[in-house]
């Protein structure tokens, strides 16, 4: 089974509500400025993911696009964080989104 709809997949979609099938895929693309001084990248990102089996038959659709904005870096060696926002672009028609998602990750390695 393949879940498509979520910071980890398409970003754009919180992850609440997906789209399911026996087999898929999705890409994610991005581009990035580091910035040396700052130890933290600049990130753009589009994603796309498809679905496919005979569940997306009681599925909304087989299909969701998103877009991604964030910084990603290193407040000290052994401390990262990546905080992003992401708006779906396209989406099966009733697939409930919100129009923007955010999202936080800090670690810590000890």
């Amino acid at each position: 089974m393949v879940s498509i709809g979520g910071r980890y997949t398409v970003r754009g979609f919180d992850g609440e509500y997906t789209l399911t099938g026996e087999s898929g895929w999705y890409w994610q693309n991005e581009i990035a400025a580091y910035f040396q001084e700052l130890d933290a990248s600049l990130y753009i990102g589009l994603d796309l993911g498809m679905i496919y089996g005979s569940s997306v038959e009681t599925q909304f659709g087989h299909s969701l696009m998103g877009a991604v904005l964030g910084v990603r870096g290193a407040v000290a060696k052994d401390f990262t964080y990546d905080l992003f926002i992401a708006a779906p672009i396209r989406r099966p028609p009733g697939f409930p989104a919100d129009r923007m998602t955010t999202g936080f990750r800090a670690a810590l390695k000890f």
